[in-house]
């Protein structure tokens, strides 16, 4: 058993560190405790990355075990397709009571259940304060191809208190292509961004799977212009840029050892914010930036 966290002295520190990474490969019976309290330690100037994928959720967490509040600037909060969402729910929660709440300036986390929105949402509500630069991904890549799967910030983002990051200049979702939505997909983005505070600079929004670049401009599944509604310089006077990647489903990567090609629609989106690429009936796809993701084209906003 550990001591008493009354009885043990604080170390000297923190110690200046580049990075901070937990990775998966843990074991039921590690302790998210532990961990963060070995962070505690440490004072990491760039990235500090953890994937808790299993440990004992039932431990209890009391901050006052760590050596002094965690002072993380760049924080990425990832999960392993063998992890569940108690334990990521977890991490978040112990988080909100651990971090001190004006050092966190950019912050990439992926959302796997209602538990886990809920827990995001109280982390940004007590440390969202300096947030510039915040990405929320969830838990499609593993599931959106099952029946039945539901993006768990569907229905739930209001719960994200957005709000709270008031210095906030950019941000990344996700939109993952199911065949018979009982919501418009881009519903759940664009709510997230009418929460965002008026210093918003750059918007990206990811769209999955698609099964063919046409899907795009379905309007019972996407409504891809209501991104043109909700992004107005009345709301975002300092709006520089939306970007709109559309990636197709993974099935497509190959076509007889070659990288495939994606045809163009030709009842593309109309309107005065939207930069198409040069008329072409073919697009070639270029690689992404992870080896899963083919982007066929990028959507642009002007600026001007």
């Amino acid at each position: 058993m550990p001591p008493d966290a009354s009885a043990v002295c604080t170390p000297a520190g923190p110690f200046p560190l580049a990075s901070f990474t937990i990775g998966t490969h843990s074991q039921e019976r590690s302790s998210l405790k532990g961990g963060l309290r070995v962070l505690s330690l440490f004072d990491p100037v760039a990235w500090s990355s953890l994937d808790f994928d299993r440990f004992d959720v039932d431990e209890s967490f009391e901050p006052q075990w760590l050596h002094r509040p965690l002072d993380l600037r760049r924080l990425n909060l990832s999960r392993s397709s063998g992890s569940s969402p108690k334990h990521t729910a977890s991490v978040m929660q112990a988080l909100s009571m651990s971090l001190k709440s004006d050092s966190l300036q950019e912050l990439y986390v992926q959302v796997d259940s209602k538990d886990t929105v809920v827990a995001l949402g109280k982390l940004l509500s007590y440390a969202g304060r300096n947030i510039t630069t915040l990405a929320i991904q969830n838990d499609g890549s593993y599931t959106s191809t099952r029946d039945g799967w539901v993006d768990p910030l569907e229905g739930n983002w209001r719960m994200l208190n957005l709000s709270a990051c008031t210095k906030l200049e950019s941000i990344s979702l996700l939109m993952h292509f199911r065949e018979k939505p009982t919501r418009p997909l881009s519903e759940t983005p664009v709510g997230i961004i009418q929460q965002a505070p008026p210093s918003l600079r750059m918007v990206t929004i990811d769209v999955y799977c698609l099964p063919k670049s046409t899907t795009i401009g379905n309007r019972s599944v996407f409504k891809i212009h209501d991104f043109d509604k909700v992004l107005s310089t009345m709301h975002f006077p300092h709006l520089q840029g939306f970007e709109l990647h559309i990636c197709p489903d993974s099935s497509l990567q190959y076509r007889n050892g070659h990288w495939p090609k994606c045809v163009a629609s030709p009842g593309r989106p109309q309107g005065p914010s939207w930069a198409w690429p040069p008329e072409s009936e073919e697009i070639v796809v270029t690689g992404g930036f992870e080896p899963h993701v083919w982007a066929d084209w990028t959507l642009r906003a002007k600026t001007n």
